[in-house]
């Protein structure tokens, strides 16, 4: 029995947001310049996450693809409550953040607000050529919602024969941008945070969500066995040539996620599948929303207080990242139990109505 099959909640997926976020935190907030070369935690951290954004979105709106074809629904309101679920989830503590920065920030804070705003803060960045501090992370936020704006059309009104075609067109367009941003000498920043870049791990979980609701499961049963076969064959093979690997690497690893999801949806068993299930790892999981967008603004925030107690630490030090990772998990789960989750309540009135 697959996924698709089953009705409800997937909590194994929580595992990975928490082990998502954890890489991202580990990417920005310690010292680990001696494993880059070989890994970026940051970007497997991202794309992950990008992986696991693509299948639960789309799961979603196939569900409402369903709910028209059988006429139960109608497609102004699937739009409507899809829109609306995801902007209680995303917009209240992303706003707060903003108008928090927009008070207490200095000049070169408020000179990104208007496009952090407006959700265009990877296209200001890639002009800029680089990442400024504090809210250099944002940027895939900013895919995110840039991604939501397309594809909930797609999924809800093109024929249905050609949602398989179309979402494989979408994953071959990244190492097709790739190719193009490393032929036009891109600077590194448009070449990674450009929406085109990161269209292979969003289109990946999408692909899983679309075929395990066709044909019986079949196609998602072969893409989920032999996702992390070609992923590791991919990745063995690019290594030794590095514009190759920079045109089809994340590719590869977007492949490796994709089975990774697909197993956890279905749940794993024995110990990986315990470790995904244990309760601290899942609500970090639950959290890791706030723990994201906090993450890289608490050294902003706290590095001064520390200096100013006495506190000196080796920067990005193992004990410095104890710290910060503390005051950042801490501070996600207050949002989480005052103003998140509350607010997150309200998605089930905007419910599927069946």
């Amino acid at each position: 029995m697959t996924f698709a099959t089953r009705a409800g909640f997937m909590p194994q997926l929580d595992g990975l947001r928490a082990f998502a976020v954890a890489a991202v935190m580990v990417h920005h907030l310690l010292d680990i310049e001696s494993v880059r070369h070989v890994f970026s935690p940051g970007l497997l951290g991202v794309r992950l996450f990008f992986v696991l954004s693509g299948f639960l979105i789309t799961g979603l709106l196939v569900e409402g693809r369903d709910a028209l074809d059988v006429g139960v629904a109608q497609g102004a309101s699937v739009l409507r409550r899809f829109y609306v679920r995801r902007t209680l989830r995303i917009f209240p503590l992303y706003y707060l953040v903003l108008g928090i920065a927009l008070v207490f920030g200095g000049e070169d804070t408020r000179v990104q607000l208007p496009s952090l705003a407006t959700y265009t803060y990877n296209l200001w960045i890639a002009g800029l050529g680089w990442f400024p501090a504090h809210f250099a992370h944002f940027w895939s936020l900013c895919v995110e919602e840039q991604f939501y704006l397309l594809w909930p059309w797609i999924v809800l009104f093109a024929p249905r024969r050609h949602l398989v075609p179309i979402t494989i067109l979408m994953i071959l367009l990244a190492p097709l941008y790739r190719a193009l941003a490393l032929s036009l000498e891109f600077n590194g920043v448009a070449f990674f945070v450009m929406t085109p870049s990161s269209f292979d791990a969003l289109g990946m979980g999408a692909l899983l969500a679309i075929a395990a609701r066709g044909n019986g499961g079949a196609i998602e049963r072969r893409l989920r066995y032999s996702a992390l076969p070609l992923g590791f064959a991919g990745m063995a093979l690019l290594a030794t040539d590095g514009n190759s690997d920079a045109i089809l690497g994340e590719t590869m690893v977007a492949l490796v996620f994709t089975w990774l999801v697909a197993g956890a949806a279905n749940g794993f068993g024995g110990l990986w599948g315990a470790v995904l299930q244990a309760a601290p790892i899942r609500y970090l999981g639950r959290i890791s929303y706030g723990v994201y967008v906090f993450h890289l603004l608490v050294p902003g925030v706290f590095g001064p207080i520390l200096t100013t107690i006495g506190l000196r630490l080796p920067p990005k030090g193992f004990v410095e990242f104890l710290i910060y990772s503390t005051i950042t998990i801490a501070i996600a789960s207050l949002s989480w139990a005052s103003m998140e989750n509350p607010i997150n309540r309200l998605k089930r009135r905007f419910a599927d109505p069946r």
